[in-house]
């Protein structure tokens, strides 16, 4: 199965010292500021957490959306894609998020390896696909400093190599010094564990302190990929011990996280279970991964 659904708060980050330096730009353009959507983008200080409900991994495939509309959109932003030169080598693959003011979040990143130099490149489009900004971010594991560079202007200006890209376009540059990636938060994938000639489960861990919180499973059928389904589990642990069980469906029937009814989108029901149970039963007071943290803090991999 191409697609895979992957919480992005699983690569967290701590930092003590911040120094930020920026180009020479107009007193006007620099009282602006990083724009919201800008430091959704960054994730300075730690913010990795950034709505886990709506992100997805795509292997060489454009972009999803089924209205003439979305699939206008999908041409744009992959014609966009298509030109872009980076220091990231493979671009097989890229996270994709569509954001709240209907534009687009694209992602691509280097595997997060201990004392190794990490390289991030995040594209930032409008609701009608067009590129607005570049976010590009290397960690060096030498130096243990980050810095992240965020350019605008139109696309030919900015999907250069970024050595090659006018500093002209460079509207704001920021250094992070003594910057520690929670390496111990590792990912462990089962690739196949049950698999006939026509179907296959696969499995996708998340742990933090040796103790599993985050779980996608994935059915898919080999000769119907449309007929996939992937759900969600979440763990929740009090006093380092285990409670409850969380789940949710997060792609299915050719939908993700949801259908449109009546013209509102109403998000796949969540389902609990705590120790002890049979059966889940439905929670009413939660619709994603965050906001289940937020309604039981037990959930949240950070207290543990």
């Amino acid at each position: 199965m191409s697609m895979r659904i992957l919480p992005l708060n699983n690569i967290s980050f701590k930092s003590n010292n911040v120094q930020a330096k920026e180009s020479e730009k107009s007193p006007e353009e620099k009282s602006k500021g990083l724009s919201n959507s800008a430091k959704l983008g960054i994730g300075l200080l730690g913010s990795a957490a950034l709505g886990v409900a709506t992100y997805y991994i795509f292997k060489g495939k454009n972009l999803s959306g089924t209205t003439k509309s979305n699939i206008n959109v999908e041409q744009v932003i992959n014609n966009t894609l298509s030109s872009l030169k980076s220091d990231i080598e493979d671009l097989s693959s890229k996270y994709v998020k569509k954001l709240p003011n209907g534009g687009y979040k694209v992602k691509y990143s280097t595997p997060v390896q201990e004392n190794k130099d990490v390289l991030q490149d995040v594209l930032l489009f409008d609701n009608a696909g067009n590129l607005q900004k570049r976010i590009i971010s290397k960690f060096d594991a030498k130096e243990k400093s980050i810095t992240h560079k965020l350019y605008k202007g139109t696309p030919e200006q900015i999907i250069e190599k970024p050595n090659d890209i006018d500093p002209d376009y460079l509207i704001k540059e920021v250094t992070v010094e003594n910057f520690k990636p929670f390496i111990h938060d590792t990912l462990e994938r089962n690739i196949i564990v049950n698999r006939n000639d026509n179907s296959q489960v696969q499995y996708q861990d998340y742990f933090r302190n040796a103790k599993l919180y985050e779980r996608f499973v994935y059915n898919e059928k080999l000769n119907n990929q449309s007929a996939a389904e992937v759900t969600r589990y979440n763990y929740a642990y009090e006093n380092g011990n285990y409670i409850a069980t969380a789940k949710q469906s997060v792609y299915k029937d050719g939908h993700q996280h949801g259908v449109y009814k009546d013209g509102k989108f109403e998000v796949f029901p969540m389902y609990i279970r705590k120790k002890g149970d049979q059966k889940f039963s439905e929670l009413k007071d939660a619709y994603s991964a965050d906001s289940l943290r937020d309604f039981d803090s037990t959930f949240d991999p950070y207290n543990l």
